[in-house]
């Protein structure tokens, strides 16, 4: 039978936190955390745009149907397609934010940081390279102002996800 350090006992603390095989600490990495801070950031992204859409009164954007049909060469038809595949092109992006998130390290400010990457990235360079969408140069303060407050509030659920 193993022997267990007695001072984690007598302290009431717990044992330190064994690394994973490939060093990295299994607090960080765990895949039921990044799987949560992807669903919370998808979540949360697409509850922002409904809640935009509603107060705004503007219509839903297809940019991520177009990005997927400029990288597919693909045509999409049917309604209900074009919105799955507009929200699934728009669900990797809760993946993408965690793994920065948590690749930024254990201060709250770089993961908030990292996690509001590749959703602007995204949105400022793929989709126009891609000829989805304008290029931030052209883009209104009002584009602007909701950008920065849809990936905000995605960046937010990411980092909380992951505390």
């Amino acid at each position: 039978m193993p022997q267990q350090d007695s001072r984690a006992h007598d302290s009431g603390q717990s044992a330190p936190a064994q690394p994973s095989q490939a060093g990295i600490p299994t607090g960080g990495w765990s895949p039921t955390k990044l799987a949560r801070a992807s669903a919370c950031g998808a979540l949360a992204l697409g509850a922002a745009q409904i809640v935009d859409m509603r107060v705004t009164g503007r219509q839903a954007s297809d940019t991520p149907l177009r990005a997927f049909e400029a990288v597919s060469h693909h045509q999409v038809r049917g309604g209900a397609a074009r919105a799955a595949i507009g929200y699934t092109v728009q669900s990797t992006l809760g993946p993408l934010g965690a793994v920065a998130a948590v690749s930024a390290g254990e201060r709250m400010t770089r993961r908030f940081g990292a996690a509001v990457l590749p959703p602007l990235l995204v949105a400022s360079i793929v989709s126009p390279a891609l000829g989805a969408s304008a290029w931030p140069w052209r883009w209104t303060r009002i584009d602007w102002i909701r950008e920065f407050a849809l990936k905000s509030a995605f960046a937010i659920a990411v980092t909380a996800a992951l505390r």
